[in-house]
């Protein structure tokens, strides 16, 4: 019987990849070198700026965090719901379960790290101007109500020491 041997020809001639040196060259290590240790350049910014943010989940992760407006049971949910069952007579199992956040409609939880934009109703460049208006007419002659101090003018037409304020005319 004639023995036939295999091919060792390689039907695809192609290079073959073996690892990422053949893949894309000799990896150079002379530029991976940092400046500075993993641990002194984390306390430097944006890693540390993204680091000390916290996110609302990572606050709510916390074992301090407490929310009142959770729901504590099923019950809880099923009563915190926008179903009407009067309006909503033949709803879904699942639009039964909706919350106000899901819908959209006004709530108090924040719900994404957002700041609101606070918008003023007017430009602050031209601010809307006020009258300032008085309750009643005031007698500039009358001393009620005024600050007192060393000198008055409740006892002469013109200023005189108040007496037992300390002065050398006490008596």
């Amino acid at each position: 019987m004639a023995y036939m041997s295999m091919s060792t020809r390689d039907p695809y001639p192609f290079e073959k990849y073996d690892s990422d040196n053949d893949f894309r060259g000799k990896a150079d290590l002379s530029n991976r070198s940092y400046k500075l240790p993993t641990h002194l350049d984390q306390q430097k910014d944006p890693w540390n700026r993204l680091n000390a943010t916290e996110t609302l989940q990572s606050v709510r992760r916390k074992a301090a965090h407490y929310d009142p407006q959770a729901p504590n049971d099923a019950l809880d949910f099923e009563l915190k719901t926008v179903y009407n069952q009067h309006a909503d007579l033949f709803a879904g199992s699942n639009q039964v379960r909706y919350q106000t956040e899901t819908v959209g409609l006004p709530h108090d939880r924040i719900l994404k790290n957002k700041t609101s934009q606070f918008r003023l109703p007017y430009d602050p460049m031209y601010p809307p101007l006020r009258i300032a208006t008085q309750e009643r007419r005031l007698n500039p002659n009358s001393v009620k109500g005024a600050i007192g101090g060393p000198h008055t003018e409740i006892t002469n037409p013109g200023y005189s020491r108040k007496p037992g304020d300390g002065g050398i005319f006490t008596t």
